[in-house]
């Protein structure tokens, strides 16, 4: 909810974190290396 409030003009989509933990990642990064690079 707080990052619909913030950004009302843009679609916020939950992801669940286990699938994307569990694919042979430490966990240590993904979240931070997978969002660097975000279109504008």
């Amino acid at each position: 909810e707080a990052l619909r409030d913030v950004f009302p003009d843009r679609k916020v989509i939950d992801v669940s974190s286990r699938g994307l933990l569990g694919q042979g990642t430490s966990g240590g990064g993904s979240f931070h290396c997978i969002t660097q690079q975000e279109p504008l």
